[in-house]
């Protein structure tokens, strides 16, 4: 075996325990076949901090973040929904701001067309 090994849990707590019993290292190493020399080290800390539990595998990489909204507390949620609430707000502000006002764009046709000389029916 070489590389990234994985462990049961049972083989760690072996090794550890004969290690601790007085087995010289590289005979626990030989027969189980731990490929390592620095594991076992680690091993021994983590069984005399937390015991076997401490030889149990840790999940590795990032948490899976959840995506689905009914897990989200009430407060995140109503965070959330305020805080795009806002931004809709602001978004039809700015849109009104832009939008020409009906008076003022019929108004703006009717100059146009008196400064053409062109006659509509709606100012005949």
């Amino acid at each position: 075996m070489s590389g990234n090994n994985r462990y049961s849990h049972t083989l760690k707590v072996a090794a550890v325990e004969k290690f601790l019993a007085g087995k010289v290292k590289a005979d626990v190493l030989a027969e189980f076949g731990i490929t390592s020399r620095a594991v076992p080290n680690k091993w021994v800390a983590a069984y005399r901090a937390d015991g076997v539990l401490g030889l149990v595998d840790k999940p590795r990489g990032r948490k899976p973040r959840d995506k689905d909204p009914s897990s989200q507390s009430l407060e995140e949620r109503i965070y959330h929904l305020e805080m795009e609430n806002a931004v809709l707000k602001k978004f039809h502000a700015l849109m009104d701001e832009h939008k020409p006002s009906p008076a003022s764009a019929s108004s703006k046709l009717n100059s146009m067309s008196i400064s053409t000389g062109l006659t509509t029916i709606a100012s005949s």
